[in-house]
C-alpha cells in the first residue's frame, strides 16, 4: 500500500514568504522579490504601499528596478514612477516601454558615451562623475558625430597618459538592433561570449 504524501500548504508557504520578505532589511527587500516566482512576487507587492515600493527600488538598478515595476498593474506602477528620483525614473521609463524579449528590454544603461577625440584626463572626469553618482564604474563606449566607434577596455585608463587622445585605444565591440528578438540575442551572446553587446536605435545611434 502506497503511503499518501502530504501536499504543502499553500497558504503557509505564502506566510512563509511573506514573512521572510518583512524580516529583511530595506536594502535587501529588492533582491528577495527579484528571486521570488512572478507569482510571489505580486503577492508580496501586492500588500506593499507606493511608498515603501519606492523605498525599496531605490536600493536597486534600473534593470532590476524594471523587472519589479512590470509585475504590477499600469495604475500602480505609474504612481511609482512619479514618486522616484528623476535620473532613475527616466532609465526605467526607457526601458519598460520595450517588449522585455528584445533586446531593449534586457540592456543594462550603467553606461557613457564620450567622443572617439578627447583625452584621457577628460575622460577620467566623466567616468568618475559617473561613478560616484551611480556607485559603478561605466561601461565606456566611444561615438563620432553619434555613431558607435567602439569600446574603450578599463584597464587603459590606468596605463595612458593624461594628455594622450582615447582614439587610437578605442576596440570593436558586438552591436545589435533594439528590436530583435530573444533567439537572435542568444545567438549573438553565443558568437560573442566574453563581449558586451550595444544595442542601437533604429538609426544606428546607442540607446
Amino acid at each position: 500500500m502506497k503511503k499518501k504524501t502530504a501536499q504543502p500548504n499553500q497558504n503557509i508557504v505564502k506566510k512563509d514568504k511573506q514573512a521572510s520578505f518583512q524580516h529583511l532589511p530595506e536594502n535587501k527587500q529588492g533582491f528577495y522579490i527579484l528571486s521570488q516566482p512572478k507569482r510571489i512576487q505580486k503577492e508580496i507587492m501586492d500588500k506593499l504601499s507606493d511608498r515603501k515600493l519606492v523605498r525599496i527600488l531605490n536600493y536597486l538598478d534600473p534593470d532590476e528596478a524594471t523587472d519589479i515595476l512590470q509585475n504590477i498593474n499600469q495604475k500602480k506602477r505609474k504612481n511609482i514612477l512619479k514618486k522616484l528620483g528623476k535620473e532613475i525614473r527616466n532609465k526605467i521609463e526607457f526601458l519598460i516601454k520595450f517588449d522585455p524579449r528584445t533586446a531593449a528590454g534586457m540592456m543594462s544603461l550603467d553606461y557613457v558615451e564620450v567622443d572617439k577625440n578627447i583625452n584621457f584626463e577628460q575622460l577620467s572626469r566623466i567616468s568618475k562623475k559617473h561613478e560616484r553618482r551611480t556607485g559603478k564604474f561605466p561601461t565606456i563606449l566611444a561615438v563620432k558625430d553619434g555613431f558607435l566607434q567602439g569600446e574603450l577596455p578599463p584597464h587603459v585608463l590606468a596605463l595612458a597618459k593624461r594628455k594622450e587622445r582615447i582614439s587610437k585605444h578605442i576596440k570593436k565591440v558586438p552591436s545589435i538592433k533594439y528590436n530583435k528578438k530573444e533567439t537572435e540575442i542568444v545567438a549573438a551572446f553565443k558568437k560573442h561570449p566574453h563581449n558586451k553587446i550595444v544595442v542601437l536605435d533604429e538609426n544606428k545611434g546607442i540607446l
